[in-house]
């Protein structure tokens, strides 16, 4: 059986029009039929649209546009502006280790675990505030998120705290003019930082 190909206008459209347990069920289906990048498109769409219902951002699933590099991954339209959206998932087999760790010790006084905690969030901000993107690409926001495994940002969050002072210098010298960290199974956004007002008219 051949597999369907990424079709945005219609998961817009299924998206929006999950008001019954039925067209909630068709819209999850959809997923199951795609493959390979029409997959990943699905979602990473879906992930974003969930980060702009999470942010009060009003932005339309059909009109936002998935792009190739040196572009950053998508743009979309925020409160009638365009605004480009560069998309990196934390990535946090190590978060399970330092986790474990509680039990037998709090994990404010293990720095071993500490540390591996932190790794996964400061590799991808640096990874991406050193990549170049079209020059065009403005105003451009840092959407970090985490989503496969059900993790606890209070491990995280206190982390975020101490480091907030290098974490500000890497986002001030970098080409982003917000940045985000987006908690997708909660959606929630316990992290931001902006250069610049998202003006809403």
């Amino acid at each position: 059986m051949a597999r369907e190909r990424w079709d945005q206008r219609r998961f817009a459209e299924s998206r929006a029009g999950r008001d019954s347990p039925a067209s909630h069920q068709a819209y999850q289906a959809m997923f199951c039929s795609l493959s390979g990048d029409d997959l990943k498109r699905a979602r990473e769409m879906d992930l974003f649209v969930r980060f702009c219902e999470a942010s009060k951002l009003d932005v339309d699933p059909a009109e936002v546009a998935m792009l190739d590099p040196p572009w950053p991954d998508l743009k979309a339209e925020v409160f009638g502006q365009s605004h480009h959206f560069e998309l990196g998932e934390i990535v946090q087999q190590d978060w399970m280790k330092a986790l474990a760790q509680q039990e037998k010790k709090p994990i404010i006084d293990a720095p071993l675990p500490l540390t591996k905690v932190w790794s996964p969030l400061e590799s991808i901000i640096q990874k991406k505030v050193t990549k170049r993107y079209a020059s065009q690409a403005a105003p451009l926001s840092l959407l970090l998120y985490s989503e496969r495994t059900a993790h606890h940002w209070a491990v995280i969050e206190p982390l975020l705290a101490e480091r907030n002072t290098e974490i500000r210098a890497s986002f001030a010298k970098s080409v982003f003019d917000h940045l985000w960290l987006f908690v997708a199974n909660e959606n929630r956004i316990p992290f931001s930082l902006s250069q610049k007002m998202i003006v809403v008219p």
